[in-house]
């Protein structure tokens, strides 16, 4: 029997499309407990939040961009970070530190959110001197991260200590063939933007792959 001749198209085959499957949110806790206490407050638009005192939790660009789009509604709004310093951009930082409606902590862990039907208190520890405190707010967003989506292919190629997938310049991870872009790649700045940018960009570098191994 002759031996089968391999075509192109075949070969190609081989090429893994980029991955783009990005990430999930981090929980503060397990979803149940959420659910029980925040259930009223989820899904209803910010400006339900009119006149009102919330927390964001998370001292990242989210959190901070989350606290400064909800002082167009509410009357007070603090961020809380469990670090002893936030990782926001410092222009974010300068933006939220002009804002006579916003307030910054550091190094404090949110415990415990309590309530019947409605969020009433939140258990706060200063981890410093291990006191735990009762705030009272009228509402949380929590924004503590995000989790990369990358179980799928951690086995076959590079990912950093958070799961996100490390790239080159070209943005082909550590397994030949295999490309990465968006919000899923080690060091992407987590913007809608710039994750587009990164689609172009990928589609480019496997066509240039693809014409080096042909």
């Amino acid at each position: 029997m002759a031996n089968k001749k391999i075509t192109k198209s075949e070969k190609y085959k081989k090429v893994m499309s980029p991955i783009t499957f990005v990430y999930s949110f981090r929980l503060l806790m397990p979803l149940e407990m959420i659910k029980i206490l925040t259930e009223p407050l989820i899904g209803i638009p910010e400006a339900f939040y009119k006149g009102k005192k919330v927390l964001v939790i998370g001292g990242g660009n989210s959190g901070f961009e989350e606290g400064l789009f909800l002082t167009k509604f509410a009357d007070q709004v603090d961020i809380v970070e469990f670090l002893p310093e936030v990782k926001a951009s410092q222009i974010l930082q300068e933006s939220v530190s002009r804002n006579e409606k916003m307030t910054v902590t550091v190094n404090h862990a949110v415990k415990e959110f309590i309530g019947e039907n409605t969020l009433e208190t939140i258990l706060v520890e200063n981890r410093s001197t291990g006191e735990v405190e009762e705030w009272d707010y009228d509402g949380v967003f929590v924004f503590i991260g995000l989790t990369p989506n990358s179980d799928l292919v951690k086995d076959m190629v590079e990912v950093n200590d958070y799961g996100f997938i490390e790239t080159d310049k070209t943005l082909m991870t550590s397994q030949n063939g295999i490309f990465a872009s968006g919000d899923i790649r080690a060091d992407s700045t987590k913007q809608a933007a710039a994750a587009a940018g990164e689609g172009v960009t990928v589609a480019m570098m496997i066509r240039q792959y693809l014409k080096e191994v042909g």
